[in-house]
């Protein structure tokens, strides 16, 4: 991730947490985090957004990029037909 990405993403917790990160500790996030991706940190801070009621610290934006993106899914829940599950069942006796 670059550091115009970076700070675009990273304004977004700014704003929804009304604080501004002194331009010390935004030196040392993006030196902590630019190895990662675009689309992980953004996700990351997105959810910690949605989920947090105060402004993170690093070591917290750190817990979140750490988590699988699956674990925040939202997986409609669509059963087995009769004839998946006996499919299933012929496949494990094998």
């Amino acid at each position: 991730m670059n550091k115009k990405e970076f700070m675009e993403i990273t304004k977004l917790l700014e704003i929804n947490y009304s604080k501004q990160l002194d331009v010390k500790i935004l030196e040392l996030w993006y030196e902590e985090l630019k190895e990662y991706p675009k689309y992980r940190y953004e996700f990351s801070i997105k959810e910690i957004i949605k989920n947090e009621t105060f402004m993170p610290n690093l070591s917290k934006v750190f817990e979140y990029l750490k988590k699988p993106d699956w674990l925040n899914m939202d997986i409609p829940e669509n059963p087995a037909t009769p004839e998946e599950i006996e499919k299933l069942r012929q496949r494990m006796k094998r």
